[in-house]
């Protein structure tokens, strides 16, 4: 059985940058032992920060055979640990549809809330159908609301050739400061243009769920899918750019009302 004590480290580096991981392991040395334990939160400022000390420091206290030099060797390590872990990327399985007790994974719906709700400056959703779904639509206007610069990327119906029957970007109305982009009929090549397939969640380019999920109810909640969640590593910021290099070129363009109408035709 893991102890309290290192669930509760492992909690913190989830948590907290190493700066604030590191800062911790000081107290904890100056702490000196388990009977001072609870000056750790006392001597954090950042709120969340604060209580993760302060879930450190219960776990401290009921444990005092932990050396005050084994639980900040403890932080350090796994703070370092964390850290290459975010260099190389950590790829976690998402899966919806029958579940499997002996290989757990997450849902796609709460991962893809979980991502837009991380998101602190940036996210790029793309996906080929669309359904209005509240989950997603308070998390998107939550996101907009704290300043995250959001674009959300969809097929249309004069893309999709009658395979879609309602426009995708319908989804996202109403959204304040959220902004659509979609490929035009004209950057499509070929005798038999292609059509936006991809469906992705990227935030902060630090952050990527790329999916065979639609931004849908039943994708996310009822339909067998599967994803790939990445954290760290090149893939997100590499995503990140080859989109924005598709916006800078113009292959993909602002979608307003007026071309969504004027694509489908009269």
């Amino acid at each position: 059985m893991r102890s309290p004590v290192l669930a509760a480290v492992l909690e913190a580096v989830d948590h907290l940058p190493t700066d604030v991981v590191e800062e911790l392991a000081l107290e904890v040395l100056r702490a000196g032992s388990s009977q001072s334990a609870f000056r750790l939160a006392d001597a954090i400022a950042q709120p969340d920060a604060r209580r993760v000390a302060k879930a450190i420091a219960t776990a401290w206290h009921e444990d005092p055979t932990v050396s005050s030099g084994e639980l900040t060797a403890m932080l350090r390590a796994a703070a370092a640990a964390r850290s290459a872990e975010e260099v190389e990327g950590r790829v976690e399985v998402v899966m919806t549809g029958p579940s499997e007790p002996d290989a757990p994974t997450r849902a796609t719906e709460a991962v893809v809330v979980d991502v837009v709700s991380g998101a602190k400056r940036e996210l790029i959703l793309m996906s080929y159908a669309a359904m209005s779904y509240g989950p997603l639509r308070a998390a998107l206007q939550a996101a907009c609301a704290r300043g995250v610069v959001t674009q959300v990327v969809v097929e249309t119906v004069a893309g999709a050739k009658g395979l879609l029957s309602t426009e995708p970007a319908a989804a996202f109305s109403g959204i304040t400061g959220l902004r659509l982009l979609h490929w035009p009929l004209d950057r499509r090549r070929g005798n038999i243009p292609g059509r936006l397939h991809a469906k992705l969640v990227v935030a902060d380019r630090k952050v990527a769920f790329v999916t065979s999920a639609n931004l849908t109810g039943s994708a996310l909640e009822r339909n067998l899918e599967c994803g790939l969640l990445v954290r760290g590593g090149p893939a997100p910021r590499r995503l990140t750019d080859h989109i924005a290099a598709l916006i800078r070129e113009g292959v993909l363009q602002p979608l307003t009302p007026r071309i969504v109408k004027t694509e489908a035709g009269p």
